[in-house]
């Protein structure tokens, strides 16, 4: 999954009219290429995110029409954690700050609560599919333009901290049902 990209920048001959005269103007103007797109971070899509429970992201995520289901027990999974290495506040689109972090994923075997939020990423039971999981991939992903992060809505990101969202990456194979309770609230 691409996570961040950069775009070429060229300088490109736009043909306009001088509004005086009327006459044919040529301006040069800088041109952002949609279709010379350089992948600058790629990750594996995990199985799917995690949130703390009664996290407000939760019900934003729900409102996207993204699949969002609770732990039913306490489950023991294998983590990635995404920790804050930099961040600077950037012009995003339209020319609103956000921040842009990058993070480093630190993995390790970890206690999640009952009642954490779980949004799917590859279906593990019909219960679970996630139609839109390339919208979840890009607000989710930290790095990614658009993010949920870069717009402070994981919370405030400090140099060193962890953020509130994590990513599964494997499963035990009873551990899926643990998994399995949509969000009803």
């Amino acid at each position: 999954w691409v996570v961040d990209h950069s775009v070429k920048r060229e300088m490109r001959a736009l043909p306009l009219y001088d509004p005086a005269t009327g006459e044919d103007k040529t301006v040069m103007v800088e041109f952002q290429n949609s279709l010379a797109i350089t992948p600058t971070l790629v990750r594996p899509l995990p199985l799917g995110y995690l949130l703390p429970p009664n996290h407000p992201l939760a019900a934003r995520l729900r409102a996207l029409g993204l699949n969002v289901l609770r732990l039913t027990s306490p489950a023991e999974l294998e983590i990635d954690s995404y920790v804050v290495k930099s961040l600077t506040q950037e012009a995003g689109e339209f020319g609103a700050p956000q921040d842009k972090l990058t993070t480093e994923l630190k993995r390790s075997k970890r206690s999640v609560e009952a009642g954490s939020f779980w949004i799917p990423m590859l279906a593990l039971a019909a219960s679970q599919q996630q139609p839109l999981w390339r919208l979840a991939a890009t607000v989710l992903e930290p790095e990614g333009v658009g993010s949920y992060a870069s717009h402070k809505l994981l919370g405030d990101l400090t140099l060193g901290s962890e953020l509130a969202l994590q990513r599964v990456v494997q499963l035990g194979a009873n551990q899926a049902n643990a998994l399995m309770a949509p969000v009803l609230d």
